[in-house]
């Protein structure tokens, strides 16, 4: 549901192990995940996705591998603006995500269950959409 503008897709990005540090903390300085993978603009502002990151520092039970993805944007997003992350594996599986979390520039989206060795990740920048209605009560 995006606009041609406001969608840039990349595929084959490593999936790599790692730390919630190298997800969450870029500047931590053992940090593995400094270079970006691509780098774009879309709606004027500088796009760079890093490395997908499957967590080895913690165990979620039920054989199961988080992982996250990472984009910085510059400058950050100006008001009313939204940035979206979908995830695919390679045979096409939308992963189920939440996210993302961040801001001042450094976004991330967690991924559940993280398995693949690449991804492909569509990164949106659009304008927030928002509805306005009026209920009426109910008459009791």
């Amino acid at each position: 549901g995006f606009n041609d503008g406001e969608a840039w897709t990349v595929t084959n990005v490593p999936v790599q192990p790692g730390t919630w540090n190298d997800l969450m903390n870029p500047s931590f300085r053992g940090s593995r995940t400094n270079a970006a993978v691509a780098e774009t603009t879309l709606n004027g502002i500088h796009l760079k996705l890093f490395p997908a990151i499957q967590i080895t520092d913690q165990n979620f039970g039920n054989g199961q591998r988080q992982g996250g993805i990472r984009v910085t944007t510059k400058p950050d997003l100006p008001d009313g603006y939204r940035l979206s992350i979908l995830a695919t594996d390679e045979q096409g599986r939308e992963l189920q995500g939440w996210g993302p979390n961040g801001g001042g520039g450094n976004y991330s989206e967690q991924i559940q269950n993280l398995r693949a060795k690449t991804l492909t990740i569509t990164v949106a920048l659009h304008k927030s959409r928002f509805v306005e209605f009026t209920v009426k009560p109910v008459k009791q």
